[in-house]
């Protein structure tokens, strides 16, 4: 019985990748104007042309398709990892990203599918967890609560640090440790 559950994890890890990197392919299309901008994303191949655009598509919707490895395991998983798709490519990179500053919330959905699909596959495909839905709720929430909290500390950072505020930096970063400090010894992590 082990065996079929190694072979379950391999898909899982799998069609988790393959989204990420298709998803990930289709971000690198869309942000191609605005990627030699910005000093992070400025070295892309998108950007300096060792990728042709139509073939960045091309290996994006490719590795989309091959997630269907997700639909091996549960069709929950696989449904679930295409919701993740859809949050990241069409309601962060194409509809989010360039109007709202809240992007970021809407961004930490996709990255909080991963957990999701998961538990999803193993628990629906007999593996026994206890109460395997309640906890894939729980990864969820507390993987989109985290990376919304990162996400927002670091454009709150970026703007501190850009302004040339140098003690305003130190200060938030000693209250953010603070506070780490305490969540860590009354075992909130």
């Amino acid at each position: 019985m082990i065996g079929v559950f190694e072979k379950l994890e391999n898909y899982i890890l799998l069609g988790s990748a393959l989204i990420i990197a298709g998803s990930a392919s289709l971000n690198n299309f869309i942000d191609r104007d605005i990627d030699p901008l910005m000093e992070r994303t400025k070295s892309r191949p998108t950007v300096t042309g060792k990728i042709s655009f139509p073939k960045i598509m091309s290996i994006g919707f490719a590795f989309i398709i091959r997630t269907t490895l997700l639909l091996l395991t549960t069709f929950t998983a696989g449904m679930i990892g295409l919701i993740g798709v859809f949050s990241y490519v069409v309601l962060y990179s194409i509809w989010f990203k360039r109007r709202y500053v809240s992007n970021t919330v809407v961004g930490s959905i996709s990255g909080a599918v991963l957990p999701l699909i998961g538990w999803l596959a193993l628990g629906l495909a007999g593996y026994k967890m206890k109460d395997d839905l309640k906890w894939a709720k729980l990864m969820f929430v507390y993987y989109f609560q985290y990376l919304t909290i990162a996400f927002v500390a670091m454009v709150i950072l970026t703007v501190i640090y850009k302004e040339g505020n140098s003690f305003l930096l130190k200060k938030s970063i000693y209250k953010l440790m603070f506070i780490l400090e305490i969540q860590k010894k009354e075992g909130v992590n």
